[in-house]
């Protein structure tokens, strides 16, 4: 009898396993559906790139392919400096742009130079305003964490990455680049996180993440403009394990999400470290993200949209590649771009194998 009471008894990697399953159920399930916090799929195809500006392109291509095993490639320079043109009438141009690819999303990284940066602002900090960081999530096995810091990457918060909670698969810490730009990297077991087409996916970007002085007013925005019908959102958020990620003692947030195709948009503003909205465009020169660009379906379409949501679009529009690039911004002021490129291209979100899972 005992050993048959033994024999039924799962084993006790099985019995973490089965605990954590249960724990992602509930975690999901208070969350709404996947169809009402994804972007109207018809009209954004996904996202087609992040800009970022940085000091030394060579090395900090090499930074991130080393940390999170980009691939790297040229970009079409002679149109990215009129992007940068119709974006900012008075900036330098870069004189070097590279594309950085992971599984399911890309960055435009440019190089401005000789331009003297001790004239511009530095990379924007966790609270804001701004872009503030792009999110790496990778299997805990690749130590990407690990990674970053060999190649010089700078500490935020705890040098040790954190488990905010007992449920969760992930584990998490801000790091800074050479250029001081923010990263978020998580370590999770990727066999949780199915949202890879082909399978056998061990890193994603998981979000690109907006910190803002008025979350509301952001996200009423963007859910607007991408029609998405409930956001997923955080209430009010402090713990101590936050202040040991985030660097900023005392932290209390608001947090929330939009799936637009391949990547998603995270919305955060910081209560207790309040940051005034942006009064002036940051200028494309200074180190940090800069820009997100749409891949869509109806350019006209998405235009009105944008508008109607209460976004600016500007007087010219780029071509890149052939096709018509609209650029606007946000009403904080953030730059966006609006594209519908072929699928073949390699600036096309359908060239990503990526769905949001459920």
């Amino acid at each position: 009898m005992v050993r048959l009471i033994r024999a039924a008894i799962p084993s006790p990697r099985i019995q973490r396993l089965l605990i954590l399953a249960l724990a992602l159920i509930v975690t999901a399930c208070s969350r709404p559906p996947i169809e009402e916090r994804t972007a109207d799929s018809e009209l954004f195809r996904g996202v087609s790139f992040v800009g970022m500006t940085v000091t030394d392109i060579d090395r900090s291509a090499e930074f991130y392919r080393h940390g999170f095993d980009v691939s790297i490639s040229e970009a079409p320079l002679a149109e990215i400096k009129n992007l940068v043109r119709v974006a900012e009438p008075e900036s330098a141009l870069p004189d070097q742009a590279r594309i950085l690819r992971s599984t399911n999303a890309q960055l435009l990284m440019m190089d401005f130079g000789d331009v003297p940066h001790e004239h511009l602002p530095g990379a924007v900090p966790v609270n804001g305003p701004g872009i503030a960081h792009i999110c790496y999530q990778i299997d805990k096995n690749k130590d990407a964490y690990g990674r970053f810091l060999a190649k010089g990457a700078g500490t935020i918060g705890d040098p040790e990455m954190v488990r905010l909670s007992p449920i969760s698969p992930v584990i998490y810490a801000y790091a800074h680049d050479p250029d001081g730009i923010v990263l978020e990297v998580e370590h999770v077991n990727m066999m949780f996180v199915p949202d890879s087409k082909t399978q056998g996916v061990d890193r994603r970007i998981r979000h690109v993440s907006f910190a803002t002085a008025d979350i509301d007013k952001l996200l009423n925005f963007y859910a607007s403009f991408t029609g998405v019908e409930k956001p997923r959102r955080s209430g009010r958020i402090s713990s101590d394990k936050l202040d040991r990620v985030s660097g900023l003692p005392g932290s209390e947030i608001s947090m929330a999400w939009i799936q637009l195709g391949n990547l998603e948009l995270e919305f955060i503003q910081y209560h207790s470290h309040p940051v005034e909205a942006a009064t002036s465009p940051r200028p494309l020169a200074a180190p940090g993200y800069n820009m997100l660009v749409l891949d869509v379906s109806d350019l006209q379409r998405a235009t009105e949209r944008f508008v109607a949501a209460g976004g600016e679009i500007l007087p010219e529009a780029v071509v890149l590649e052939g096709k018509k690039l609209i650029v606007g911004r946000d009403v904080d002021g953030n730059l966006v771009g609006l594209y519908s490129a072929d699928e073949a291209s390699p600036m096309s979100a359908a060239s990503f194998a990526y769905e949001p899972s459920a």
